[in-house]
């Protein structure tokens, strides 16, 4: 019985064309008993890889040679010419002479080189992925862009021109020409090489290929930064930054809180799915949370009147048509800013762009040294201090994993070696 004929695709990739297998579905054979192929993807190193252009080949043996035969880049096109020239070799090894399948090339209308970077940056800018937050969708359409001017400085057009070195020369310009930290640079090009890969780049990084990135110590608020905060606050921003604090939550999470959120008696605050909002990494928790903040809440519940549907919604005159209440406040940290400017709490030394203006904080309130994320780090490290273990941590932080949570012992044990440093009396020895 004759052997089924293999599959290619020739792509080019480090510059150079190559000749590499079309990936096999896990359910190697359908119905009919034919290998089923999946047509976007290539084995590249013995990993599947993205390719979303490149010719089509045949490859069999035939009295006792290899045989190479072109057979376009349609889908439909390579399906039939697989299927038939399957039978093609199963009716010669009975000695019936039959022609083979029919040689095509790549159609007119579409280019070898596939999607241009613009394009796939124009597309992601129309329709971003429905899972991607506001947030997460401004950070990679920002990557996407650099990269993009990036790429046309360097006359380069088409994904598939992308390969590991450009991934590893765009993170180094951004770091010596852009000015960025190789932190944030290392994250705009995994951005952009996530991308890119599901278009067709065949970008494969190796070990070693991203740059060391040092970690940094989680910062958190000192005390007497909290206390003149707080001492500055109205009764709602005093509401607002406690819950910060007093609970871990994220800014999301606290600006999409419903009153049905809040259990009172259990002196729980729960993460929820709902319309426009999903928990990160889709999980819901409850969070336990402090006395002091379940009455505050309470007396903020008596306040509202039972008018409103969120916790913290925005102002009345921002309500949207036909919701009851406020709408999910998206100005939190404007909020956060000014309050420490009205606390003469900035450090003098920031600069930023407000209202397309350079300003400084000594000024504005823009001081970088402040942000709800802090609140957080605050949270956790004081938590750690008291004696909660790391898992419980996690659960109340809602991190998907153990090491993100982990990394909040770094500050913590710089201020346990200060006081075991302090106790050895060296200093009193040199002194």
């Amino acid at each position: 019985m004759a052997k089924a004929p293999n599959l290619l695709r020739k792509i080019q990739i480090d510059g150079k064309w190559r000749m590499l297998p079309v990936c096999k579905f896990a359910s190697t054979r359908s119905s009919s008993g034919e290998q089923r192929y999946d047509l976007t993807r290539v084995m590249v190193a013995g990993m599947p890889a993205v390719a979303v252009s490149g010719t089509f080949y045949l490859e069999y043996r035939e009295q006792g040679r290899r045989v190479r035969r072109a057979i376009g880049d349609h889908p439909a096109e390579v399906k039939a010419a697989l299927a038939t020239q399957a039978s093609v070799l199963a009716l010669r090894a009975k000695g019936v002479t039959v022609e083979d399948a029919p040689q095509l090339r790549p159609r007119s209308t579409v280019t070898p080189e596939g999607k241009t970077i613009r394009a796939v940056v124009d597309a992601f800018s129309r329709n971003p992925p429905a899972e991607y937050r506001h947030k997460s969708y401004l950070k990679y359409r920002n990557a996407l862009e650099c990269f993009a001017i990036w790429t046309d400085k360097n006359r380069k057009r088409y994904c598939v021109e992308i390969e590991r070195d450009d991934i590893k020369a765009f993170v180094s310009a951004q770091v010596r020409e852009q000015g960025l930290d190789v932190s944030t640079a290392k994250d705009k090009a995994v951005a952009v090489a996530k991308i890119l890969r599901d278009q067709g780049a065949p970008i494969v990084m190796r070990k070693g290929d991203w740059p060391k990135v040092t970690k940094r110590n989680r910062e958190i608020y000192k005390p007497a930064i909290l206390k003149k905060l707080f001492a500055a606050a109205d009764v709602d921003e005093f509401d607002l930054f406690q819950t910060f604090l007093l609970s871990g939550m994220r800014e999301a999470e606290v600006s999409h809180l419903y009153w049905t959120d809040f259990d009172a008696k259990e002196g729980t605050l729960s993460v929820s799915k709902k319309l426009g909002f999903a928990p990160k990494n889709y999980e819901e928790r409850t969070v336990p949370i402090f006395n002091e903040l379940v009455k505050r809440l309470r007396a903020r519940k008596v306040r509202q009147g039972g008018k409103e549907r969120l916790i913290f919604p925005t102002s009345a005159h921002n309500k949207g048509r036909g919701a009851p209440g406020g709408q999910a406040d998206g100005h939190l940290l404007r909020k956060l800013k000014g309050l420490a400017f009205r606390a003469s709490l900035n450090c003098g030394r920031c600069e930023a762009t407000l209202n397309k203006k350079p300003v400084s904080c000594a000024t504005h309130p823009v001081c970088q040294e402040f942000g709800l994320h802090k609140f957080r780090h605050t949270y956790a490290t004081n938590l750690l201090r008291d004696g909660v273990d790391l898992v419980s941590l996690q659960k109340l932080l809602g991190h998907k994993d153990l090491d993100s949570t982990r990394e909040y012992l770094l500050a913590l044990e710089a201020g346990d070696l200060r006081k075991k440093i302090l106790t050895t009396g060296l200093a009193k020895r040199f002194v």
